[in-house]
């Protein structure tokens, strides 16, 4: 199984909101209501972004692809602890 570390950013300033770790569909499921309510900061920046007419694709950046799950999660770690003084990431490692 390949796994993947992504980044939901703003596309009007390329800047990420979100950092996360995923296999298949895992990016995806940010846009759909099963995963809303669990970090609303997150859910509302989404449905800004969409109805300002941006897509998945527009919001959604891969950034690292792997076999090795444990890589991708210390890749994860790494930029979401990295970030989070000079940027607005908001969310928790799971």
């Amino acid at each position: 199984m390949n796994y993947y570390v992504y980044e939901l950013i703003d596309p009007r300033a390329e800047e990420p909101f979100y950092i996360g770790k995923g296999s298949s569909k895992r990016a995806d499921s940010h846009f759909f209501p099963s995963s809303k309510g669990e970090n609303p900061y997150k859910d509302n920046k989404i449905n800004k972004l969409l109805k300002l007419g941006f897509n998945r694709k527009d919001i959604i950046k891969y950034l690292f692809c792997s076999s090795d799950e444990n890589k991708v999660l210390k890749i994860e770690e790494f930029l979401i602890d990295n970030s989070r003084e000079s940027s607005n990431i908001y969310n928790r490692i799971m």
